[in-house]
């Protein structure tokens, strides 16, 4: 079962999917209505999509984490469930959201905190009291929407995104031409309560990756001793992608590669030349980068290139960069050589950049190529793809309070119950990132007294992977009410759920003497 939830349309106003009635609104939350049998939706983007860089002057921009559309699909984890809570889908128009204009209609309230950072929170009308996945999808063409009503999970991974042409920033009207911006995913699993709010986070991925170029053997002064960069495009780029990462081979599309069009100066310029010191807009220069070593100048192409995801190998067919320009003052094409320092193919996977940085040849009769590869957010240089089945490595397990025991033989946190909120850390490194989830026994009931909160990634070196620190808070009891409580913590390959570790979380309660 789809539901189409078009704000613009107006189709939440007095309309109940699953046959809900008014007469069976029966308790307000937050001062909204929630259905007796119903559930409402509060989900989080609170740290905007994942924005890859090295140094501040790569952060991902504005256009880069802006969602102009989002699509949320509910899917009972369960098979138990599956056979009577239906597979739901929520469409959501946030072409109009901003920091200073949120959208409130109905039982839908979407606002925007800052770039990228967004709280959407609607009522799920039927199939409350389920342990649930949630899936978001944002920017997704209308073509997409039109073709892709995955009622099952596994039918979603199976889905593919067009990439035949490449993929580009939001556009001015989106609405008219379709070009909602980049396409983004994350998805969340957790226990919809029946009469009351459930609380998600997603950490959203662009689908694409983002290649761009630094042009050092550029000369202003004397063009023609140095090469100028006029033109770039992506050939061998994937015509598909999957939306959601493949856990199992092949870890990308297998369809046919096109060339992208050209990207250069025509219309608004795209290929800027930075100074390390100057005034933009005077004297050749475009803008200023301070970071940049003392007296050097250069042309960039950035935020401007984006393909899919490609594990190909072959250096023939594997997705690179072609350049045109003039060098010594003659025409110059090329293929650059999308390899590392090894000389094997560098794979293009989603959420990533790649710098491609022209320097002149010793020599000065030729220049030459470095491919440097990272994620948006990384501070080292990735050169190989790591595998999406690794298991996160856990370590620095401390806990903090009194009463707390770590046991490294059983992966097991222990506390003592007391009126006090209790809390633990420890680090996960992944080559995917890592995300969590809660486990809760089967048939608890009761409220949810662990809370997770993510610290921010940094990388570490490429055989590593990304490293995270958490600190996991469990909510005290008090002494006349306590009593045994426990819970898993998985801890997980953000590409691949499967790969995971577990913790073994206790509440113990001591009689008293």
């Amino acid at each position: 079962m789809k539901h189409y939830l078009y704000l613009s349309a107006l189709l939440l106003a007095g309309v109940f999917l699953g046959g809900c009635s008014e007469d069976e609104i029966v308790k307000e939350d937050e001062g909204i209505e929630v259905p007796a049998d119903g559930a409402r939706l509060q989900l989080s983007f609170r740290h905007g999509t994942a924005t890859r860089a090295i140094g501040e002057s790569f952060a991902a921009t504005t256009e880069e984490k802006k969602i102009n559309k989002l699509s949320f699909y509910v899917y009972p984890a369960k098979e138990a469930d599956q056979e009577f809570v239906p597979f739901q889908r929520y469409m959501f128009d946030m072409t109009d959201v901003t920091v200073a204009a949120p959208l409130e209609k109905d039982s839908v309230t979407i606002t925007q905190t800052a770039d990228g950072e967004y709280t959407c929170d609607f009522i799920l009308r039927e199939g409350a009291g389920f342990d649930c996945r949630v899936v978001a999808i944002a920017n997704a063409s209308d073509a997409f929407d039109e073709t892709n009503n995955q009622n099952t999970y596994a039918k979603l991974q199976e889905a593919l995104f067009d990439a035949s042409v490449m993929p580009s920033t939001p556009s001015t009207t989106p609405k008219d031409d379709g070009n909602y911006g980049l396409m983004m995913y994350a998805e969340n699993h957790g226990m919809i309560r029946k009469s009351t709010t459930t609380g998600m986070n997603f950490q959203m991925q662009r689908l694409a990756a983002r290649i761009d170029i630094t042009n050092r053997a550029f000369n202003k002064e004397k063009p023609e001793e140095g090469f100028v960069l006029e033109a770039a495009r992506v050939i061998n780029a994937k015509r598909q992608s999957y939306v959601i990462p493949a856990i199992d081979e092949p870890w990308t599309a297998p369809c046919l590669t096109t060339d992208y069009t050209w990207v250069d100066n025509s219309g608004e310029k795209k290929i800027l030349v930075f100074a390390q010191t100057g005034t933009p807009g005077a004297d050749g220069i475009d803008q200023i980068d301070d970071q940049m070593t003392a007296g050097t100048i250069e042309q960039r192409l950035w935020h401007e290139l984006y393909t899919s995801e490609n594990d190909d190998n072959n250096t023939a067919t594997s997705t690179t960069i072609e350049i045109k320009g003039k060098f010594r003052d003659a025409p110059f094409t090329r293929v650059i050589p999308f390899v590392n320092k090894d000389k094997t193919p560098v794979m293009i996977e989603r959420n990533h950049r790649y710098l491609v940085l022209i320097s002149p040849a010793p020599d000065q009769m030729d220049v030459t190529f470095n491919i440097q590869v990272a994620d948006w957010d990384a501070v080292d240089t990735i050169n190989v793809k790591p595998t999406q089945k690794v298991v996160p490595e856990l370590a620095d397990i401390t806990c903090s309070g009194t009463g707390g025991s770590y046991t490294a033989d059983n992966k097991t946190i222990e506390y003592p119950a007391t009126s006090t909120d209790a809390s633990f850390t420890f680090s996960a490194v992944c080559p995917f990132d890592t995300d969590t989830k809660v486990v809760y026994p089967e048939g608890y009931e009761g409220g949810e007294w662990i809370e997770v909160q993510q610290g921010e990634a940094t990388s570490t070196k490429a055989a590593t992977g990304f490293k995270r620190t958490y600190t996991v808070t469990l909510t005290g009891q008090e002494a006349v009410t306590a009593a045994e409580r426990s819970a898993l913590l998985l801890i997980r390959n953000a590409a691949n759920a499967t790969a995971r570790d577990t913790l073994h979380i206790k509440q113990t309660v001591t009689a008293a003497p």
